[in-house]
């Protein structure tokens, strides 16, 4: 099972905090055509992960709840037993530039770890934000972590991931400034990709490729069998050897007369957008890499 979402498919995922008694939404990770089976999500979201247990929510207050159902493109790459094995499964093009941005931020002699310490945890944390944030910028976009909920949200869910020893904060390092980080959590032999933060001044240097192609190996080095990008499918993604998967995004709640009208206007939505664009992934195929 996942927790949190920017994404997946075989468990449930918390999208984001919201008050108690409006309205929640979430992934339940489940082959699409077994969107009437959605209940037993309530049986996955347990005690396990810090989800809606950590975060106030009880399913009995949901009794009267109303439903509505989305099916999410995702990506997802299954790992084989060794570095050399994977690599061969990429395009050649690829498989080079993987291997080219590697040697390049060895011999820029910049420095791969990951946070271990609580005490290391918010001083990574806020690097993650101010590099999300900077690398939208340049698009003219504003990144996620603007707003305050979202980091108080992270915050908490970092304590709760490193409790379980299931945080895997990465982090690639020149001298004394991190210019790329990747936020994950492992579960159950799968490593899951939450955020990325990126340096923009380090963008035509190949950072995120850099640190992303090291979190493969230690997967893979730790035995992981599948690196998940969780929500959305893009080029990029497919480019390190990704499939396309299915989830279904729930948003539910209690049966209120403004929670009706939220619930009308979100299926509708989604009705159009399957009208206008029946498949997200099926135009997205591996391109170029930076």
């Amino acid at each position: 099972m996942n927790a949190l979402g920017e994404s997946d498919h075989e468990s449930g995922s918390v999208d984001r905090p919201c008050e108690r008694s409006e309205w929640f939404e979430f992934l339940v990770l489940l082959p699409s055509d077994k969107i009437d089976c959605i209940r037993e999500g309530r049986r996955m979201l347990g005690d396990d992960i810090p989800l809606m247990i950590d975060f106030g929510y009880r399913w009995h207050d949901w009794a009267e709840a109303k439903w509505v159902l989305d099916r999410v493109a995702c990506a997802r790459t299954r790992l084989p037993s060794t570095w050399d094995q994977y690599l061969q499964t990429l395009k050649p093009r690829m498989r080079t530039k993987v291997r080219a941005v590697l040697r390049d931020m060895a011999e820029k002699r910049t420095q791969y770890d990951r946070c271990e310490s609580l005490s290391d945890l918010e001083t990574r944390l806020h690097s993650l934000y101010d590099l999300h944030d900077r690398r939208w910028a340049t698009e003219g976009k504003p990144g996620v972590f603007r707003a305050q909920e979202k980091r108080a949200f992270y915050s908490l869910l970092s304590e709760r991931l490193h409790a379980r020893d299931r945080l895997r904060l990465y982090s690639l390092r020149v001298g004394d400034r991190y210019v790329a980080h990747q936020y994950c959590f492992e579960y159950a032999r799968r490593m899951y990709l939450l955020q990325e933060g990126l340096d923009p001044d380090w963008f035509d240097h190949g950072a995120g490729n850099a640190l992303r192609a090291h979190v493969f190996q230690d997967c893979i080095a730790r035995g992981l069998e599948v690196y998940d990008f969780l929500g959305g499918v893009t080029p990029h993604k497919l480019s390190w050897g990704a499939e396309i998967v299915y989830s279904v995004r729930v948003m539910t709640g209690p049966g209120s007369f403004r929670n009706r009208i939220l619930f009308a206007t979100r299926a509708a939505r989604a009705a159009a957008k399957k009208i206008l664009r029946p498949d997200p992934a099926r135009d997205a195929q591996p391109g170029a890499v930076r």
